[in-house]
């Protein structure tokens, strides 16, 4: 005769352990502050989290699952079904993530096989891809007055020495040399007065008054026509050493429709990008 388990047809309602015991009930809905207190809670939230970093350091999900799980989800926590929809997280919060990963590498953080993965999804992820002009403008103001430390610029320079990242053609900002051209000679002091107050002394981008460049709007030096000048400030030049084509078409109009000048249809525009 064949042995019947012990645990056959057996219920929560049934088992005799546990029939009357409503600790599960008790406990449901509630957060481990009001289960444990406060003190305890921490202490079981910041050991959970470090048994979790020192489970999965070095480890990812098999794409496979990451797909499901991913198809599970969508739809779901977007927008105002997100749980965190119109919430902020608190200052202590913010202050506890920022200082545990402050300093850390990505390596550090992840493992060296998944700190390559991340780095090789975000490189795929951002190539080709470029700021609007209000991100560019949101980044700017963020980091507006704020200037480097002395130990931060000697680590950058030591930085861009050690890794040979910022010599001339290794720069992702290279443009063939055209930096190390020579101006014209009509390019003056005596120009250069005459430009700035036609433009009032201001920057015609941000309206600043002070520390004010001479920019090529075609990007050639030798033209130096008044109709190929614009007055801007430092921040603000800077601007133009990337999408060229935009920032010259940008300021022919402001100048057309502020001066009245004439610009042709077709303009070539030196290391258009």
């Amino acid at each position: 005769m064949a042995k019947i388990p012990w645990n056959k047809d057996l219920t929560k309602e049934k088992d005799s352990r546990i029939k009357g015991n409503n600790y599960a009930s008790k406990i449901k809905g509630k957060t481990w502050e009001e289960i444990y207190g406060k003190e305890k809670a921490d202490q079981m939230k910041k050991k959970s989290s470090e048994n979790a970093r020192s489970y999965w350091k070095g480890k990812s999900l098999p794409q496979k699952i990451k797909d499901k799980i991913s198809v599970s989800r969508k739809g779901k926590c977007t927008g105002v079904n997100h749980p965190l929809y119109g919430k902020s997280r608190s200052k202590e919060l913010k202050d506890y993530l920022r200082n545990l990963y402050l300093g850390k590498t990505l390596e550090e953080i992840h493992g060296k096989k998944e700190a390559e993965r991340i780095k090789k999804v975000l490189c795929e992820k951002n190539t080709g891809r470029k700021h609007t002009f209000e991100t560019k403008e949101k980044i700017r103001n963020r980091f507006l007055g704020i200037s480097k430390s002395i130990e931060q610029i000697e680590k950058m320079r030591k930085t861009k020495i050690e890794r040979g990242s910022h010599a001339l053609q290794r720069n992702s900002n290279w443009r063939g040399g055209i930096s190390f051209e020579e101006y014209g000679r009509e390019f003056n002091n005596k120009l250069k007065e005459k430009i700035k107050q036609r433009d009032d002394y201001t920057c015609q981008l941000c309206n600043k008054i002070f520390k004010l460049l001479l920019h090529h709007i075609d990007y050639d030096k030798k033209n130096n026509c008044d109709e190929n000048l614009i007055s801007l400030c430092r921040q603000c030049h800077t601007k133009t050493n990337f999408n060229r084509t935009y920032w010259t078409k940008y300021f022919q109009n402001l100048l057309e429709n502020k001066y009245n000048y004439f610009y042709p249809q077709e303009i070539e525009i030196i290391i258009n990008n």
